[in-house]
């Protein structure tokens, strides 16, 4: 809790700590949000032992699968580079049914449809990257690895007060990684076990 604390006032810092537009001709723009991810949760299992020389039990096994709504919270801070597009660096927290995971990917934002200056706009955007294990301490027993993370969105924005905006999203999210555990019993034997989430979320944010 205090690591996931220390995360959220960074990202606080970063969205707040904007230079003055006179002295950069690019736009800064940060977006925040907070929502679920509702889905599936397949965790594969897989049994080696390097004392044997090999895998024990043949071909990865699907040992988990869940049905699961989970929180997840996200930050887009990046500049606008045309008029429509902005480019930056995503992260923000997941939590899985195997822990947090902390995205951090690069992002782009495009504007595909906008009625007027103080109307709704609709955007598209994209985030690739890289999911870390930093919240989910290793143990004795049990090392954890992050995975790949992408996430492509939908967002209907609607333009506030002070150039602010409130956000609706729609996201689609995949995230995996692993973890090795192994028995005290049989400490030269481990069992790997991979989590694949592709989740479907629904967010609300704000644009500053």
């Amino acid at each position: 809790m205090k690591k996931l604390l220390i995360l959220f006032i960074l990202n606080s810092v970063l969205v707040f700590a904007q230079e003055p537009e006179t002295k950069s001709k690019l736009k800064l723009v940060s977006q925040s949000s907070v929502g679920v991810l509702l889905g599936q949760d397949p965790v594969y299992s897989y049994r080696y032992s390097p004392v044997w020389g090999g895998p024990i039990g043949g071909e990865p096994e699907l040992t988990d699968t869940r049905t699961v709504g989970s929180l997840s919270f996200e930050t887009f801070l990046g500049y606008k580079f045309l008029p429509k597009l902005a480019a930056g660096i995503t992260t923000g927290a997941d939590l899985y049914n195997v822990g947090i995971i902390i995205p951090l990917a690069a992002g782009v934002r495009y504007q595909v449809f906008e009625k007027g200056p103080k109307a709704a706009k609709i955007q598209l955007g994209a985030d690739l990257g890289y999911g870390f294990t930093w919240l989910m301490p290793d143990t004795d027993t049990r090392k954890n690895s992050g995975g790949l993370t992408a996430s492509p969105k939908l967002s209907f924005i609607f333009p506030g007060k002070g150039g602010s905006a409130f956000m609706v999203n729609v996201v689609y999210k995949h995230q995996t990684s692993s973890y090795l555990q192994t028995f005290t019993e049989d400490p030269a034997t481990f069992t790997e076990r991979s989590f694949v989430a592709n989740r479907l979320g629904f967010s609300l944010g704000f644009q500053f």
